[in-house]
């Protein structure tokens, strides 16, 4: 499993990766270790079902403040866009509807109006071959190995990508005491 995360991080440009059993995994563990109560997350509107069902049907129980909207909307964006921002979350290219929005710009808007916001991408659909958000200011990417990575649809897996701390914090905390998400060795 550490050999695959140390290829996964350099096919993605982070410094380091977290491998789960799923997709799924990676994404409750990256967004449980990083908002908490009373945080401010600004998602796009078009996204993975169970990443939707997360966010509208979980995290506000948990006091957190998801705010959605269409992130081709740059203008709109930049005016919901706080101080307080915790995270701000999309997707390279959305499942199921393969939109695509600025990820560039998104992140240097998050970073320079809030700057202490996680920009979080989703690239499971892109993949490191075609795009890489780390390498225009993405902080982490997360994305379900199920799918195009694997190729074979014979494997459960997923990936969160970033640096060292902020992957070790998701290993220890998202991944060991939140969700249990952890990929098997027969499967890395």
């Amino acid at each position: 499993t550490n050999e695959l995360e140390d290829k996964v991080a350099r096919m993605e440009g982070g410094e380091a990766a977290v491998a789960f059993g799923s997709g799924m995994g990676a994404i409750c563990s990256t967004i449980l270790t990083f908002i908490k109560a009373g945080d401010h997350l600004l998602a796009d509107k078009a996204m993975y079902g169970g990443t939707f069902d997360l966010l509208h049907h979980k995290l506000g129980d948990f006091g957190v403040e998801v705010e959605v909207l269409d992130f081709r909307d740059l203008e709109a964006l930049e005016k919901a866009i706080r101080p307080d921002t915790a995270m701000v979350y999309c997707e390279t290219i959305t499942n199921p509807t393969m939109k695509v929005v600025d990820i560039e710009a998104i992140a240097t808007m998050a970073h320079k109006k809030a700057p202490k916001s996680l920009v979080v991408i989703d690239n499971t659909f892109a993949t490191p071959l075609l795009f890489r958000p780390l390498e225009v200011g993405a902080d982490i990417v997360v994305q379900s190995g199920t799918k195009y990575m694997n190729g074979h649809s014979d494997v459960l897996a997923g990936f969160a990508i970033t640096d060292k701390e902020k992957a070790w914090l998701i290993k220890d905390h998202g991944l060991k005491f939140i969700t249990g998400a952890v990929m098997s060795p027969q499967d890395a």
